[in-house]
């Protein structure tokens, strides 16, 4: 596959004068802000009654057991899947509380569920993962290993991680 420049597919890129010839350090939004700046996490989190009244902010405990603001809502609508500093969770809608599924060092993202919404996937390390709703077996799909440059042997094919945490 040819790559094109951003001429040819019909995109300007806006270059202020002191960028040209040289090597930024960083890359801009139209709004100002910098691309690789730090997301500030959510500080405080309010609830509030429909008709205005009651406003309230939430207790940390009790922020950590609201609904999540993004993530994959299941078919039949009764959970939510998403990741949260690193890990997994699932928000169950009708409970009103949220589950831990991984608790690693390494950073879990990209979290769905799969078609038959039986298993969930997502990334880790640049691989990906799928793991059983119904006793909880992770099975890595991938193998993708960084540097290198190795071929990979037999032993290092992807292996089924049995957990003992019942989902």
């Amino acid at each position: 596959m040819s790559t094109a420049s951003c001429a040819d597919r019909g995109w300007s890129v806006i270059r202020p004068p002191e960028f040209i010839g040289r090597r930024t350090a960083s890359v801009f939004t139209f709004a100002g802000s910098r691309l690789d700046e730090p997301r500030l996490k959510e500080t405080s989190l309010y609830v509030v009654n429909r008709d205005g009244s009651g406003l309230r902010r939430l207790s940390d405990e009790e922020a950590k057991q609201a609904p999540p603001p993004g993530g994959e809502l299941s078919k039949d609508k009764t959970m939510t899947v998403f990741t949260d500093e690193g890990d997994v969770f699932i928000y169950d809608h009708a409970k009103g509380a949220r589950r831990q599924i991984t608790r690693t060092v390494d950073a879990e993202t990209n979290a769905h569920f799969t078609f038959d919404q039986k298993r969930i996937y997502f990334t880790r390390l640049n691989n990906l993962y799928v793991m059983s709703l119904d006793g909880g077996s992770l099975e890595q799909l991938t193998d993708i290993r960084t540097g290198g440059g190795g071929r990979a042997s037999a032993s290092s094919a992807p292996q089924k991680e049995p957990t003992a945490r019942s989902i």
